[in-house]
Parts: structure tokens; sequence; C-alpha cells
């Protein structure tokens, strides 16, 4: 449809040739797409351009703007994509807009988009003045007496959202007379934020206060259903409770909702027991096994950080190498490898896994040229005894990668004279004979390259 409403050809034409890789981002795949005939590599570069294109198609047809919400959560590939869809775009009509938190050490986040104008707009806390407006909106008032914004300005020191709550709260506990003076100066208020939502989360019927705690177990934006399914296995599934519970959360879409405000979220999250957060956690991966059985590989990365906080290490471990080879599979090499380095915490203990995961976790880093990173960990690897014959191998092999890589042709040869024996896999004997070639022809040792190649393709024939 849309490609029909394009005046720019351009964009049409390659919104039909590129429709494949939108298309499989929502799991959606035919045969002999063009999506199905690239590599990963391919695959993750020309989905970028996709979705590139596909903005400005939208933004070609009238002024679009795209919102980011919490920037400083975005994954590598995100930033990415971000840097594609800027370039060469100053003839489209669009703004991006995003919200973002400093980190904890108070350092900016950057997305690393610098050649575009930017504005950055830092929210400090209101001004007693602003206050003042803010409390009168939640009030639906126009005048608000002195000592009323005295008291809320002061406990809140200015942040919007305390306001909010301490205007709930004092709404609530009826301290607010018809005129929005205090009914009394000498009210018990809770010190911080999260003190004032547990309050007010404390107040709600038992069951409603139940369903909130275990949608907050579930994450910040849930599914509805994966909340019934969880509900339905704690006996508690009511949906004419969970209507009762809009004010906690905002619906986003068909079956998303959102909580109007992380740190509810999160502090109803701190104040359930551990040992109950763990039962929930374990209950939310079991529904999303079930609901979600078809489309579970986008998911890897939630088990395994349910599976985790419910202390599951089995299942921990199983998404966690599902999520990473995925990943790898996929071309996400940052995510790959984030997901790599957690399950080697795993397995520190145990040499057999650990050797295998950090050599794919190598693999990776060769592939988007860390090279100085990985041959720090060879080294490390040289002087250790390798369980399985199939990871010693592997690591011969990187070490030739890491050759190729670095343009040390001559190490290469030298490397290959000394190890090539003691490579069992016919796989890795040949593929490190085949980076030994390229080093003989860079090596002009033309006489010593015409044996190899014809050894090799001999080889290749008989296989």
């Amino acid at each position: 449809w849309l490609h029909q409403q394009l005046e720019n050809k351009v964009l049409a034409t390659e919104l039909l040739r590129t429709k494949s890789f939108i298309a499989a981002l929502l799991d959606i795949s035919w045969t002999n797409s063009l999506h199905s005939k690239l590599d990963k590599k391919s695959k993750f570069q020309s989905t970028l351009l996709a979705l590139k294109n596909l903005i400005l198609c939208v933004a070609s047809r009238k002024p679009l703007i795209l919102e980011i919400e919490d920037c400083h959560n975005i994954d590598v590939a995100t930033k990415i994509w971000l840097k594609t869809l800027v370039q060469g775009v100053e003839n489209f009509p669009f703004l991006i807009i995003s919200t973002y938190r400093h980190s904890s050490n108070n350092i900016e986040f950057d997305c690393g988009i610098n050649n575009i104008e930017t504005l950055q707009i830092h929210l400090t806390n209101l001004t007693k003045s602003d206050s003042a407006q803010l409390i009168k909106s939640k009030l639906n008032t126009k005048v608000i007496p002195s000592n009323t914004t005295s008291l809320i300005f002061e406990k809140s020191r200015g942040n919007p959202f305390f306001v909010e709550q301490l205007v709930q709260f004092l709404t609530e506990k009826k301290q607010l007379d018809h005129s929005c003076n205090l009914v009394s100066n000498d009210i018990a208020i809770p010190e911080n934020i999260k003190e004032l939502i547990i309050v007010h989360i404390d107040k709600l019927q038992p069951q409603s206060k139940e369903i909130v705690k275990i949608a907050s177990v579930i994450g910040n934006l849930f599914s509805k259903d994966i909340l019934f399914e969880v509900l339905h296995k704690m006996e508690l599934s009511n949906p004419e409770i969970f209507e009762q519970t809009k004010n906690i959360w905002h619906k986003i879409s068909k079956m998303q909702y959102l909580f109007n405000n992380a740190m509810i979220r999160e502090s109803i999250y701190a104040m359930q027991l551990k040992k109950r957060v763990r039962e929930i956690h374990i209950l939310n991966a079991k529904a999303i096994e079930n609901l979600r059985k078809n489309n579970l590989q986008n998911l890897y990365p939630d088990l395994a950080y349910n599976y985790e906080k419910g202390e599951d290490w089995e299942n921990t471990v199983k998404f966690l190498e599902l999520a990473a080879n995925h990943s790898k599979k996929m071309y996400y090499n940052d995510s790959a490898i984030l997901h790599y380095n957690n399950l080697l915490k795993y397995f520190r203990n145990e040499p057999e896994f650990y050797q295998k995961f950090i050599l794919d976790k190598l693999e990776i880093l060769l592939l988007i040229g860390k090279s100085q990173e990985v041959v720090k960990e060879l080294n490390i690897l040289e002087k250790v005894e390798f369980i399985q014959t199939e990871s010693k191998d592997k690591f011969h092999l990187l070490f030739g990668q890491y050759y190729i890589q670095t343009e040390q042709y001559a190490e290469l040869a030298k490397y290959v004279d000394k190890h090539i024996d003691s490579i069992n896999s016919e796989f890795h004997k040949q593929s490190i004979l085949i980076y030994h070639l390229n080093a003989l022809r860079y090596l002009n040792r033309q006489n010593d390259f015409e044996i190899l190649a014809e050894k090799l393709l001999k080889n290749i024939k008989n296989n």
C-alpha cells in the first residue's frame, strides 16, 4: 500500500526490494526472498538500510517525528542504525526526539551521532513557582495557598514526579480542604518517593495489590496475556481486578502496558520478599515459553534474565547460549559478546565449557576487527591444556585468522609449519592451510605456494 502512495519512485522501488528484511523483523518469511539469499553480515546491513528507507518513505509523505524512549538503554545495533539513518537525509522532514537519564556516575549519554544538528534540553528540578503551577494543574484549581505550595515544594525539592505523588497522597489522606488549604500542620509525610509509592500501593485492595506486584516483576513494559498466564498459575486471575489498576500503568497497544513511571515499578519490585520474586520470575519465563513458543528466538535474552533472577541456573545457561548463538547468527555481534561474557561467568571452574565459549567470543571479536583484544586472550589460552580436540583445533584456526587479519604473513607461515600436524579436524586443517596459502603468495614463495595449492585441491576433490 505505502509504495503506491509515494511520489519518489526511487524510495518506492527500494521499499519493494527490501520488504523481506522488514518482514523478517516480524518473523515473516517466504521462499526465495532476498533476505533468505544473503549471508548474516549482508542481512544485518541490509536490514539497517531497509529500516532507514521505510522511515524516509513515511517522512516523504508528511513530516515525521520519531520518538525514542529511554535512549540510555538502547543497544549497540540501534546506535549503528541511528548513525545510518541520519546520513544523507537533508531533504527529508523528520525529527528525532529522545529521552534519556544520566548514568549513576553522572556521565551524559552519547548515542554517537555527530554529523547532525542536535539540541539537548537538560531537565532540572522545578522552581517553587513552577511547582505551584503543577500543583494547580493536578488539583484542577486556579489558586493554591502558599502554605500548601511550601510544604509540597520543601518535601519534593521540585522533583516533578515527587510533586505529583505528594498531591495524590494529600488528596487521598483528605489533608486538603475545599480551598486546597492544609487541614493540619502536623502531617506525617513519607520522606522520599519510594515510601510514597509504597503507601499508595498499600491502599489497594489485596488482589489488586498482588497483581501490581506480580506485574512489577514481569517488567516495566509487560504483555497482558503473559501477566494473566502468571496470575492463572498463582490462582489470582481476575480481569475485573486488573481494570482497577489503571492508575498504575497505561495501555500502549492492544496487549501491552507500561508503568506510568519506572520508579513506580522499581519501588514495588523492591518491596517484595526475594523468595517470592524468584518464584514470579520463573513463572514469567514459563509463561513466555508457553505463549511465545513460535517466536522464542528474539526472547532468549528475556528468558535467560528471568531464569537467572529465579536462580534456575540450568535454564539460565541454556538460554544464554541460545541468545549468544542467535545474536551471532543475526550478526548482532555486540549482543553476542555480551551473552558470551555472561556465559563465561558460569563456567570459570569448568574448563571444557569455558574454553568453548571463550573461543566463540574470540571468533566474533576477530570478525569485528578487535585483533589486539583477541591476541591477548589467545596468548593466555596457549598456556592451557584443551579438554576437547575441537576446541584446540579452533584455537589454532583463530590464531591463523589473527595473523592474516594483522598481515603477519611470515609469522603465520611459521605457526602453520609448527602446529599443522597437531590439528585433528580436516575442516580446521584445510581452513588454516588456505590462510597459509595466502601468506605464501604475499611472501612471494611461488614454489611453496604451487605445492600447497596442488595438495589442497587434491584433498578437496577426495573429500
